[in-house]
């Protein structure tokens, strides 16, 4: 009505004709309700609401997802926004509960437990089928233990500088001349063999050393109360993988609390490489993350591929 009136009139006043306005609405009848809203009353309002919504479906209890599903959440993509950018978030959520309302909603939190704001709709989330599986979709989140280590890194490069009398200078990336795909950025390098990598285990920042290993740090075992390297811990195969590319003899581990600090030194081991590290290394690369760089499925909203040696990791996993 209001648009009439300014196409008719050649202008957009509209308060002079407000009144009449709201007269023609009341007593109009609407398709909705089949009722002029001026004939609406206290007493035939119950027999409005059930003509008005019988319509309507009641939501049904099956869902797409359930609790504990993990799921991307949909981006917001502007018009004419390039299309080959994922329409997807990079990180996983959880879904925390479902709220059976017309349509569905799912609420959310973050895999560090915190939730999300706000509901979501099916059509807004992509599950997730082995969140633990891909290196590929791994994000690196500024957790509390991160700040820790990095706040602390160079206070203890330089500890380490004065205890054992040498210099160590910091380094950036280094790049397998072999194999590009590989790179390893250590904490440190000394002169032309060495290398230096620090550890400052948030979990552990308040304990000594003895009793680190005993409750948080698992790359030594205690054996007759001695220290016994642990060579299946994943610091371990990190400075492994460092001392391969960088081409480098040996590495100083340091692990650092505030109460205590020891030094590993290892030693670079060739048949540990060829035979634990750079096949895996090497089939991940080929398999999952290559195809992803050449052909991406995650920015088509595609689930990212499965290669058969990772189903059968997450196999694995699950029988143990």
């Amino acid at each position: 009505m209001l648009w009439r009136a300014f196409s008719l009139g050649g202008e957009y006043k509209w308060i002079h004709i407000l009144d009449d306005i709201v007269d023609k609405y009341n007593n109009t009848v609407h398709s909705t309700t089949r009722m002029k809203p001026a004939k609406v009353t206290a007493r035939n309002e119950r027999s409005l609401l059930k003509s008005t919504y019988t319509h309507l479906k009641i939501a049904n209890k099956i869902t797409k997802f359930k609790v504990g599903d993990h799921v991307r959440i949909s981006k917001y993509r502007e018009a004419f926004e390039k299309g080959y950018t994922p329409n997807w978030s990079s990180e996983i959520f959880i879904i925390r509960k479902i709220r059976l309302s017309n349509p569905k909603t799912y609420l959310l939190q973050d895999e560090a437990g915190k939730e999300i704001t706000g509901g979501f709709y099916e059509l807004e989330l992509q599950k997730v089928k082995h969140p633990d599986a891909h290196l590929v979709e791994k994000t690196l989140i500024f957790a509390p233990s991160m700040e820790w280590g990095r706040e602390n890194e160079e206070k203890v490069r330089r500890l380490l500088e004065t205890i054992h009398n040498l210099e160590i200078k910091t380094c950036g990336l280094f790049i397998d001349i072999v194999h590009p795909f590989l790179g390893a950025s250590p904490d440190g390098i000394i002169g032309d063999q060495g290398l230096v990598e620090i550890k400052c285990p948030f979990s552990a920042r308040h304990m000594c050393i003895k009793e680190a290993i005993e409750k948080k740090v698992t790359l030594w075992k205690m054996d007759n109360n001695n220290f016994k390297l642990n060579t299946s811990h994943k610091w371990y195969y990190q400075v492994q993988g460092q001392l391969h590319i960088a081409q480098r003899r040996y590495c100083l581990l340091a692990v650092w609390t505030e109460k205590d600090m020891k030094v590993e030194t290892i030693f670079r081991d060739d048949v540990f490489w060829e035979n634990k590290m750079f096949p895996f290394l090497e089939k991940n690369f080929i398999f999952c993350l290559l195809p992803e760089i050449v052909d991406s499925r995650l920015s088509r909203n595609m689930e990212i591929r499965e290669p058969l040696h990772i189903l059968e990791a997450i196999e694995n996993k699950q029988k143990t």
